[in-house]
Parts: C-alpha cells; sequence; structure tokens
C-alpha cells in the first residue's frame, strides 16, 4: 500500500478533518492507544499540552495508508502495516489514533501518533522516514501480491500527472479534473519544441502565454484564472525559461485578460455555461444517488453494529456462568476445572472477536462493492464533461487566432449547436452588409450570422 506521511502540528484541525463524515461516505475511529481522552480531539490536546514542555513544533506524526483501489485490505492487515510502521521508525512506545476512511468505494486509513516521548520529555527523531516508509510500501505490495507501482521500480516512469494539494484546489475552483489539466500542460510542454511552438500549442487549447509577477512564465486561460506553467507542466523553472528564451514580448497577466476579455464572445460563455449546468444537474443526481446509498450503508452498519453489542452482551454472561461461584469456585480450582473452564472461555472469546471481525469485514467488502458501481458513473460524468470543456478550449484557441488575424474561421462555426454543433442561420438578403454589421457587434432583426448553441 502507498504510504504518505509528514510531521505536523494544529493537532485540532487535523482532528477535525479526520472526523470529517461529509467529505467521506465512512469514518471510524478505530483505536485510542496511549490517551485519557475517549476521543479525537482530546488526544490531540493531550498531545499538544505534552510539546509545551518541549521545543518542538510539529509534534505529531501523521501517517496515511492507501491499498490499491480493488483490492479487498481487512483491519488486520491495517494494523499489521502500522505495527510494522512504528517498530521501523521507533514510535513503537508512542501513543496513537487509527482512524479509517471510506470515500468513492475506496478504504484507506489514517494513523497519527504523538512525537513527544513523555519520559524524556522531547521529540522522537524520525531521521529519513520517507525512505524507511517507501521500503515498507514495497515489502507490503510484495506479501500480498499486488502489482508494484511502476514508480517504485523505476523513478523515470511515475505518474507525471500526479497533482499537489494547491494544484488541486486550484483545479477545484475552475471546476476541471486536476489530472486532465495536468495532461494538457504535459502534452503541449512535450509537443514544442521551442518557446513559439509551445506558446501557439497552449493558444490551441484556449491560454494565452503571459509573464507572470514572480512565477515566470504563466498561462491564462478563458476565465482569468493564471497557471504557472513550470508546475504544470511539470518541469523546472530554468528549463522553461530555456525554452521561452524571448519573455519580454509577451503580454502581462493583465493585458492577456484584457485580451482574452475581447475575444470571448456572449455565445462562448453560454456554450461553457450550458456545459457546466448539464454535467451539474447529472451530478446532482449522482449526488442525491450517492447520499441514499451511504445514508443507507450507515444505518446497516449501526445495526450491525448492536446486534454484535447485544450477542456480546449475551455470550459475557454465558461465559461467566459456566465459572463456579463461593465454595464451589474453590473446589474447582483444587481439581483444575477452573484452569479448563477460564482456558475455554479465553477461547470461545478469540472465536466471537474473529466471528465479529469477520462479520463486519464481509458488510463493508459489499458495500464497497456498490459504492464502487456508482463510482464509475461518476467517472464517466467526469471524463464526458472534460472533453467538452476540451472541446471548448480548442475552440476558443480558434476563435482568439482568429480574431487576432481578423479572418473568419468557418471550422470554428460549424461545430456548434446543442452544445456540440453550431446552426448558421443565413441572411436572405445582403449577406456581406449583415455580416460586417454583425462583426461590430450590431444586431439588426434576427438577420446577419448569428450563433445558435440551443440551449
Amino acid at each position: 500500500m502507498l504510504l504518505k506521511a509528514s510531521e505536523r502540528a494544529s493537532g485540532q484541525a487535523l482532528a477535525t478533518h479526520l472526523l470529517n463524515a461529509h467529505d467521506n461516505d465512512h469514518v471510524e475511529v478505530h483505536e485510542l492507544r496511549g490517551f485519557v481522552s475517549d476521543n479525537l480531539h482530546g488526544a490531540f490536546q493531550e498531545i499538544e499540552a505534552h510539546s509545551k514542555g518541549t521545543r518542538c513544533k510539529n509534534y505529531l506524526f501523521s501517517l496515511s495508508l492507501n491499498p490499491p483501489e480493488k483490492e479487498s485490505v481487512g483491519i488486520e492487515a491495517f494494523e499489521d502495516a502500522v505495527n510494522r510502521i512504528e517498530k521501523k521508525l521507533g514510535l513503537d512506545n508512542q501513543a496513537r489514533a487509527l482512524v479509517f476512511h471510506e470515500k468513492q468505494g475506496r478504504r484507506h486509513a489514517h494513523c497519527v501518533w504523538s512525537r513527544i516521548d513523555v519520559q524524556e520529555m522531547k521529540a522522537v527523531q524520525l531521521s529519513h522516514f520517507k525512505m524507511k516508509l517507501q521500503e515498507i510500501s514495497k515489502e507490503l505490495y510484495r506479501q500480498y501480491g499486488w502489482e508494484l507501482p511502476k514508480g517504485f521500480e523505476n523513478k523515470a516512469e511515475r505518474n507525471p500527472f500526479n497533482y499537489t494539494l494547491a494544484e488541486w484546489h486550484q483545479a477545484q475552483r475552475v471546476k476541471e479534473d486536476p489530472q486532465a489539466l495536468k495532461a494538457l500542460f504535459k502534452d503541449c510542454w512535450d509537443q514544442s519544441k521551442n518557446g513559439e511552438a509551445l506558446i501557439e500549442a497552449l493558444k490551441a487549447k484556449g491560454y494565452t502565454v503571459a509573464q507572470g509577477d514572480k512565477r515566470g512564465a504563466v498561462a491564462v486561460d478563458y476565465q482569468g484564472e493564471v497557471y504557472a506553467l513550470s508546475r504544470w507542466a511539470g518541469v523546472k523553472s530554468k528549463e522553461l525559461m530555456g525554452k521561452l528564451t524571448d519573455q519580454k514580448t509577451l503580454l502581462s497577466v493583465d493585458e492577456a485578460k484584457h485580451q482574452i476579455a475581447k475575444t470571448m464572445t456572449d455565445r462562448l460563455k453560454s456554450y461553457a455555461n450550458t456545459v457546466r449546468e448539464q454535467s451539474l444537474e447529472k451530478q446532482d443526481t449522482l449526488k442525491n444517488q450517492k447520499t441514499e446509498m451511504v445514508n443507507l450503508q450507515r444505518q446497516e452498519r449501526e445495526k450491525l453494529k448492536a446486534q454484535q453489542a447485544e450477542r456480546w452482551r449475551k455470550e459475557s454472561q454465558e461465559r461467566q456462568a459456566k465459572i463456579p461461584q463461593g465454595w464451589r469456585k474453590v473446589w474447582s480450582f483444587v481439581k483444575g476445572e477452573l484452569k479448563t473452564i477460564t482456558k475455554e472461555n479465553e477461547h470461545a472469546i478469540l472465536r466471537a472477536k474473529e466471528r465479529d471481525l469477520q462479520q463486519k469485514q464481509a458488510l463493508i467488502d459489499r458495500q464497497r462493492e456498490e459504492r464502487q458501481k456508482l463510482q464509475v458513473h461518476f467517472k464517466a460524468l467526469k471524463q464526458d464533461h472534460q472533453k467538452q470543456m476540451d472541446q471548448l478550449k480548442t475552440h476558443l484557441g480558434k476563435y482568439q487566432a482568429m480574431q487576432q488575424s481578423k479572418t473568419q474561421d468557418k471550422s470554428l462555426t460549424s461545430e456548434f449547436s446543442k452544445p456540440k454543433t453550431v446552426t448558421i442561420e443565413k441572411s436572405q438578403t445582403k449577406p456581406a452588409q449583415q455580416s460586417n454589421t454583425k462583426s461590430k457587434g450590431h444586431h439588426t432583426g434576427g438577420e446577419g450570422r448569428s450563433l445558435n448553441l440551443g440551449k
């Protein structure tokens, strides 16, 4: 499984994030070890209080454990991985919290340790922890027979479209798929031999290359969103500057936005809005289905939890009833019967725990399969939306080029309608005159040329 970790502070913010039931289908605090408090916020407050007696600022060590998407991984496998990791990093005597998350049909875990050694009142040093985690991650993949990610074998084969949290937030802001955006910029970079070719490639996708303030060259999209080229293309700044040798000729960000605003017509905006509205409408339908499914799943889990608790209570009473009381207990001890009964009860407890765990895991696996089937529709919708938005950006690039050259590009106007094609309404009289009037921004009695995008 993939292991990602960091040293950090802000325990209360982390606790809130880990308990976030809005962005996760299911949240379960599985374990709180070494704490007085019985809740996550209180546990992290204890760690923060201990850190006040030291100079340690990042008093938490936060780890996420992500198994392959389609693999069913039981609680014991997660616990085994966590135990192995804490022993490797020297955290085996530290307080810890283990939380399970389920989202989009995937189950993963978060483990948070206290870095504060309360006996010595100093922070546990975690030297080279990333390298150690990578070693354990490889061991886990081999142990369970999972296909090892290519990036583990060869760094050059790592997915170039992996994106950072900042890139994800930016993509969310413009309602785009961050991985698709990453791929777009990467493709433009790879197919461009020089700076001029890069500028033209991005222009064809609807992006204007401009001179940034502190980030070197940037790309500006039709919404005025600014993208750091080196970061989104996955190259170093020096490499980008080496390709864009003549930056002085680039527009400023404000000039690029002004130029885009002039070329962005109301029809193109209407098309973009139509695509978004249709996508959001379909997404809302799927979200309603997801909400209903998740609520039913939560009810099932609570019902199972209550049934197991009641069964455990009855079985505990039965096990207790087997133990003799009063003078009979003394006599059974002398005869050795008490020892036999105690061992039988211990084995019964282990079997009951294993049974309950298997029953719980079976329910989780079944619900994950249900959620994964629904997630297929979410992915298909996202891909369809991205395809249409890519098409829009390509058309916008052509339109910008047409505006700059002051020539008409019929290949653009032939591709829009409801919302994929364009219907051209030709004037019955004076077509040349009316066309000139339309280009100046006037509209007369339905004559001239107009882009009809339907709804």
